[in-house]
């Protein structure tokens, strides 16, 4: 039971630290701007060099109006290009990280609102960096310690789940045990049991399958190959996380769910 509260403790204390104080502002960009008199074609060519998709759009009071979008742009001038905000496209600066993520399921750019001024843009690639790529790993390392929980839970002994693995795995299991027995004697088999153990054991424990809810066998497997990738990249400092820009997107939501699940 203390394992559990533990883990349940620190899941909440990360995504309230998320919630709180983590917010849209720390992956905004400042929003580049340009003026309805600008020759269209030529802010292609800006936002080419500069590797922008969008600029804002401002008025002779240099008030944002509304933004363009490089590939629509042709001949003429920026003002046959503009186009209106949508109340689906602005967020404030003070909405927390973990919610911009669930809005970014659906979209790839986000206008960010401040003191009800449009001063930044935050698009899919503001996902690569580093607060995001923190919560990911936290919540991945925290499922760890939830489905390690759980296999305890399940298995009267240790010898009983490590038999439950394939033999291959089974076997670099106990040989990384012997290693670092050496310098740690209170170190435990199931300590030394890799996230892709953890998602096999949760395949093949239906008690386990079930309470993470998922729906079939390959549905887990999918789940933890997807996760493993993420978090593999991220632990080895990628700069990308593979190249679907939605593959830490999915992580993030797909693991905070399995989470709840598990913790309630």
């Amino acid at each position: 039971m203390g394992d559990s509260m533990n883990v349940k403790e620190s899941y909440y204390n990360l995504k309230s630290m998320f919630n709180e104080s983590m917010t849209v502002e720390l992956l905004t960009e400042p929003l580049q701007t340009c003026r309805l008199s600008d020759d269209a074609e030529e802010m292609q060519v800006l936002l080419e060099a500069a590797r922008f998709d969008h600029s804002g759009v401002v008025n002779d009071q240099n008030e944002v109006i509304g933004y363009i979008d490089k590939e629509s742009l042709g001949k003429g001038y920026v003002e046959s290009y503009i186009k209106p905000f949508k109340t689906t496209d602005l967020i404030s600066n003070s909405t927390s990280m973990i919610d911009l993520i669930y809005l970014f399921h659906e979209r790839d750019v986000m206008f960010v609102l401040e003191r009800n001024q449009i001063t930044g843009i935050v698009t899919s690639a503001d996902l690569h960096k580093h607060p995001v790529r923190l919560l990911a790993f936290s919540l991945i390392s925290i499922l760890e310690m939830a489905l390690l929980d759980e296999i305890k839970q399940v298995y009267r002994t240790e010898k009983e789940a490590i038999e439950q693995l394939p033999s291959s795995r089974s076997e670099m299991v106990y040989e990384l045990y012997q290693e670092r027995l050496k310098s740690n004697k209170d170190l435990k088999l199931l300590d030394n049991l890799q996230l892709a153990d953890k998602g096999e054991l949760t395949k093949r424990t239906d008690e386990i399958l079930e309470k993470c809810e998922f729906h079939s066998r390959n549905q887990c497997e999918r789940f933890f190959s997807d996760i493993e990738k993420v978090r593999n990249n991220i632990a080895h400092a990628q700069t990308y996380i593979g190249e679907d820009h939605n593959a830490i997107i999915r992580a993030i939501v797909d693991v905070n769910m399995v989470l709840k699940n598990l913790l309630g």
